[in-house]
């Protein structure tokens, strides 16, 4: 499966509040939560739970859901392509 076919079938808003449980949604397509990525107290990673991109300031990190899914489970972009290919049906 490529990118943009997992892209089309994956709620990219569920996929986010799975990975990051402290992640708000108000609504509006940016939503803030914890970063997994560095010991975060204040909501610092935002996402935008349409295109499905997310930013960290203090990490200075963003990219894509694909970015985020290969460092949050700390796997290559082959292994991302297939584990998400599996959770987005």
């Amino acid at each position: 499966m490529d990118k943009q076919k997992i892209l089309n079938s994956l709620s990219i808003q569920k996929f986010y509040q799975e990975l990051i449980p402290s992640l708000k949604v108000n609504g509006k397509p940016e939503a803030l939560g914890l970063c997994p990525f560095h010991d975060d107290k204040n909501p610092s990673l935002s996402v935008n739970v349409e295109t499905g991109l997310y930013f960290c300031p203090v990490c200075n990190d963003g990219g894509d859901v694909f970015k985020f899914y290969m460092r949050r489970k700390q796997v290559d972009f082959k292994e991302a392509l297939n584990q998400l290919s599996e959770y987005s049906g």
